[in-house]
């Protein structure tokens, strides 16, 4: 993807981003590629802190670059503390499996579980708690715009 940020402000004053243009190849990509960015990300995860993947259904980072992630992680750790692994999905959180955490927005959970969430703080709750039992994540936090967000924890009220 080719992205392009339009920005407001003079010399004097601080920037802010009006518009950004983004230009994707052609979705989605060949497995292929993924597969070998996978090859080449890999064994670089050695010296890592934390791990973030964004997937914006390109088909680059994928549920399975997430496991290949964890899977190295945890042959390869010396640490005392695991790496965490976290991931921002926009059109499969769901297939995500057993990491740290995700990081959705609302309407990406209303989406994926089929609720409507809204303003109703138990809605959220309910699928707060439910997309920590789906995917099995240590933590979910739900972004929500305006509203802040909200983090469910396992085991944590």
């Amino acid at each position: 993807m080719c992205s392009s940020d339009l920005l407001a402000g003079g010399i004097h004053s601080a920037k802010q981003q009006v518009v950004r243009i983004d230009r994707d190849p052609g979705w989605p990509l060949d497995p292929a590629v993924s597969e070998a960015f996978a090859d080449r990300l890999v064994p670089s995860l050695a010296e890592c802190d934390a791990v973030l993947l964004s997937d914006y259904g390109s088909g680059l980072v994928t549920p399975a670059l997430a496991q290949a992630i964890v899977a190295r992680l945890t042959a390869t750790r010396t640490r005392r503390r695991p790496v965490p692994v976290i991931v921002d999905s926009r059109y499969r959180l769901l297939e995500y499996r057993g990491l740290a955490a995700c990081t959705p927005n609302q309407s990406e959970v209303e989406e994926a579980l089929g609720v409507t969430i809204g303003d109703d703080l138990d809605a959220l709750e309910r699928a707060g708690r439910q997309l920590l039992r789906k995917t099995g994540m240590q933590a979910v936090l739900i972004t929500r715009g305006s509203r802040g967000m909200a983090l469910f924890e396992k085991g944590q009220a």
